[in-house]
């Protein structure tokens, strides 16, 4: 059975939570806990509608390592009720991220607890360097690296609650770094809401907050392969058969699907030569820990029952395909990539998105999530524009324009080749 079914406790959530509400009073009462890691932002009242009915909460924290495990039966618990989280929130996800690609930072997850000490939401965070300055920031776990960035809260949990998370992390970093970067943030979620209640007045702040916007694309799959087709454009209609006609008169195709543990060896190593088939030298598999943490999600989503991988065989050598995880009965796609060594005239990535396509109709799934990116392909295949939302928070002026000149080092750092090597060893993680 996948492991994501064992890890729901036989005697129910409730029982789980009465475990780990028992934790969390140790961990408050340990020696950890007494040195601070344990910080109460104070308790609240929520009433909804004027009834006289109110809920307590508490938002506290938890740093360092010993955050994932004292959280750990919480973090999966909120992750399978919620109705928006991705797999980047799952725990695996974040605990591998900080393990191999962040080790030297402090993570910090901040929760929210109701009155008998049930942990209702959480979202983690930690201090990093941005990619296009180099300069400390504080933002989610992970950064710019999940195509989502979500809190994980429970059903019909008040979006005061997600605020209350949201200004307890301001106030934890607002002076410990330059600027606060929140990133992909679906604005039809539960945390863009908070984002923009959170940040509605700029007044609040001084320097004004940034906010701007970005497109994510998803195709909504119909029951049948015909009925999706007929949503298509005239010319991706064309393409949908001919682009695999082409190739199959050229090849010997060959399209595999990986679910399992029995095949995903093979199929991590059939992405890794074609990821470093189109990027060469600047392919994320050239560095070890990025190489470390996409093999150790894999395996953790795959034992989760989630994952998949979809690879085009072009004569038996691997030439394109499509990673990702089914999630609510959808699709997020996670990367993507093809062999550019091919003539122009194939077009294996196109192809492969339209077998993985066929593949998820096959299924029932009811969404293919292309995710991030504005790229035509996306439009070609029926994906509909959904937005994301990114909000920077500076501390100080003077740290404006120390961040914009930090983009310019680096931009020229990038572009002096006999400086590339550094960049791509220290600079690009």
């Amino acid at each position: 059975m996948p492991r994501g079914i064992l890890r729901r406790p036989p005697w129910g959530w409730a029982h789980a939570a009465g475990q780990s509400r028992v934790r969390l009073e140790a961990y408050r009462r340990s020696s950890a806990g007494q040195r601070g890691l344990y910080l109460e932002h104070g308790w609240f009242h929520m009433g909804e509608g004027g009834s006289d009915r109110a809920e307590r909460y508490a938002i506290v924290d938890f740093e360092g390592e010993q955050a994932f495990h004292t959280l750990h039966e919480d973090w999966e618990r909120l992750w399978w009720q919620s109705s928006e989280a991705t797999q980047s929130q799952t725990w695996d996800w974040q605990y591998m991220y900080w393990k191999h690609l962040a080790p030297t930072t402090r993570p910090v997850v901040i929760v929210a607890q109701d009155s008998q000490g049930m942990c209702v939401a959480l979202a983690a965070f930690f201090m990093c360097r941005d990619q296009v300055s180099w300069v400390s920031k504080a933002a989610f776990l992970g950064d710019k690296r999940p195509d989502y960035h979500l809190m994980l809260v429970m059903p019909n949990l008040p979006e005061t609650v997600g605020c209350q998370i949201l200004e307890h992390f301001v106030l934890k970093f607002k002076t410990r770094a330059p600027f606060i970067e929140l990133s992909n943030i679906p604005l039809n979620s539960y945390t863009g809401r908070v984002i923009q209640q959170f940040f509605q007045d700029d007044r609040r702040f001084c320097p004004p907050t940034l906010q701007w916007q970005t497109q994510t694309y998803a195709v909504s799959l119909p029951a049948t392969v015909d009925k999706y087709q007929e949503q298509l454009g005239p010319r991706s209609r064309r393409d949908f058969h001919y682009e695999k006609r082409l190739l199959s008169k050229e090849f010997s195709v060959e399209f595999r699907v990986c679910s399992t543990l029995e095949d995903l060896d093979s199929t991590l190593d059939a992405i890794e030569t074609i990821d470093r088939a189109r990027w060469g030298v600047n392919s994320r598999y050239c560095i070890g820990s990025q190489r470390e943490f996409d093999r150790s999600v894999a395996r953790a989503l795959c034992e989760m029952g989630i994952y998949r991988a979809f690879v085009l065989y072009l004569n038996g050598k691997p030439s394109a395909y499509v990673a990702g995880a089914v999630v609510r009965n959808a699709l997020k796609v996670a990367t993507i990539g093809y062999d550019r060594s091919l003539p122009g005239k194939f077009s294996p990535g196109k192809v492969t998105n339209f077998y993985t396509i066929e593949y998820c109709i096959q299924q029932g799934y009811s969404e293919y999530d292309l995710t991030r990116g504005s790229e035509d392909y996306k439009k070609w295949m029926g994906g509909r524009p959904y937005t994301n939302v990114h909000v920077r928070l500076y501390r100080s002026q003077l740290d404006v324009l120390i961040e914009a000149e930090g983009q310019k080092l680096v931009s020229l750092l990038k572009n002096q080749s006999w400086l590339h090597s550094v960049y791509q060893r220290w600079l690009r993680k």
